[in-house]
């Protein structure tokens, strides 16, 4: 018994500790809080073609992590030094303090930018306890520590767009007014979902395919649902084999969230899933088997695209 009250009194002395170094750090470094402090960036995929998404890599200290981030883009080429107004971004963490942000340049002509990131991070709870634990053994207050436990990171790149895809007028609102929606340039694919694909994964020309190859079968196995089972049932077996495609180029669990992702952009109205649902029905029954992940399961040769 007397052991455990020894123990919870060691710990709530170091709970003590922690916070009160925590609010010492605070109060000390409230002029460092309002300092800007940079960091580096990267462009990941310059020079990025024209409707795609531009790729950059933001390194912040170690320990923190990033909270609101926000980016605007100066076109370089031209007099005047048009930019954009603030744009919010998430942040993906690629690993060792190395932080993804993934701009749409969909609405960008060919041409030089600069981007600018301001990233408001804070230190972890994990690094805050660290850096007092070393710094305790090391003797010092830590008043001074290495960066402030939160503040305001910023960086740039210059990254070119070059000519890319071009991608078919938004159809907008008339673009769902009908179980076929608008299919301007008669590939196949609805001008939303192929606007969703190239804008979202352009980086890609391997993956744009493979979607738009599933794209092209989800399409006939929705319109043809309600009026020719048939083929909505001959649609739905090249489904499995667009899906096949995509699982030998990204693996199974990615190519299941890359479906998924789309589907939703197909499947947006009454009627959509309404024919959904029957060609669910309509397969009811049917067998599929099981074979290995191919190349020849694609509708386009892989080894012919860049990436």
């Amino acid at each position: 018994m007397q052991s455990k009250t020894r123990l919870v009194l060691l710990l709530s002395i170091f709970t003590s500790l922690v916070f009160s170094q925590v609010a010492l750090a605070g109060g000390e470094n409230k002029k460092e809080d309002k300092q800007n402090h940079r960091i580096n960036v990267h462009a990941l995929n310059s020079p990025v073609k024209q409707n795609t998404t531009a790729e950059f890599s933001l390194e912040l200290p170690m320990g923190f992590l990033p909270g609101k981030a926000e980016y605007e883009i100066k076109n370089l080429d031209q007099s005047k030094k048009l930019k954009s107004k603030e744009q919010k971004v998430t942040l993906v963490s690629r690993g060792a303090q190395s932080w993804l942000a993934q701009i749409s340049v969909g609405n960008l002509e060919p041409g030089n930018f600069k981007i600018k990131f301001e990233v408001k991070a804070a230190k972890s709870w994990v690094q805050i306890i660290k850096d007092f634990i070393k710094n305790l053994m090391r003797g010092k207050d830590n008043k001074h520590g290495e960066h402030p436990n939160r503040g305001e990171y910023k960086g740039a790149a210059e990254f070119a767009i070059i000519a890319g895809p071009v991608l078919p007028p938004d159809p907008g609102e008339a673009g769902m007014a009908t179980l076929e929606g608008i299919d301007s340039d008669n590939d196949g694919v609805r001008d939303d979902v192929q606007r969703w694909i190239v804008l979202n994964h352009g980086v890609s020309e391997k993956t744009v395919a493979a979607l738009m190859q599933v794209a092209r079968s989800s399409q006939q196995r929705l319109i043809n649902a309600p009026i020719d089972k048939v083929k909505s049932i001959e649609a739905s077996y090249q489904l499995f084999r667009a899906a096949d495609c995509m699982h030998y180029l990204k693996g199974l669990d990615p190519a299941y969230e890359l479906i998924e992702q789309m589907k939703s952009q197909e499947i947006n109205t009454d009627l959509r899933i309404r024919a959904d649902i029957k060609a669910n029905a309509n397969f009811s029954g049917q067998s599929v088997m099981a074979l290995d992940k191919q190349k020849t399961d694609c509708d386009f040769d892989p080894d012919t695209l860049p990436n």
